[in-house]
């Protein structure tokens, strides 16, 4: 019986659906009197329709460069999410004079490609402190 459920647990482990990490990279641009507050806005719009299924994080590469990331179990729905939080940062910001590029369509990732946007933003941090 002990075996049994020791059993039982480990199979429902391996069997239990993995979130996938999607990630989107994007430059936000506002060179107006208010731009640093009109990116602020812009990238927290993004992040304003998070849910407990589907939460979407922005990250600072280094200006104007930033990453959109979320993890959930569909990576259709991941996807879709990042694409309506461009599409809401670009009307945003757009709306105070500003711009996004897309540098990096949604797609999703794995460890290697975290890996080197780690190693990234670890370079870009060391040229900012020179």
């Amino acid at each position: 019986q002990v075996v049994k459920d020791e059993f039982h647990s480990y199979i429902g482990k391996k069997l239990t659906p993995h979130p996938t990490k999607v990630r989107a990279d994007v430059e936000v641009t506002c060179f107006r009197y208010d731009g640093i507050d009109a990116v602020k806005d812009a990238l927290r719009k993004a992040e304003a329709k998070n849910t407990a299924d589907a939460e979407v994080k922005v990250k600072l590469v280094s200006p104007p460069h930033y990453v959109l990331t979320s993890q959930c179990l569909d990576k259709g729905l991941g996807i879709q999410l990042l694409e309506q939080a461009i599409q809401d940062i670009n009307e945003t910001i757009t709306k105070a004079g500003g711009g996004c590029v897309v540098k990096m369509a949604p797609k999703a990732v794995t460890e290697h490609d975290d890996a080197e946007l780690q190693a990234l933003m670890d370079k870009r941090a060391k040229e900012n402190e020179e």
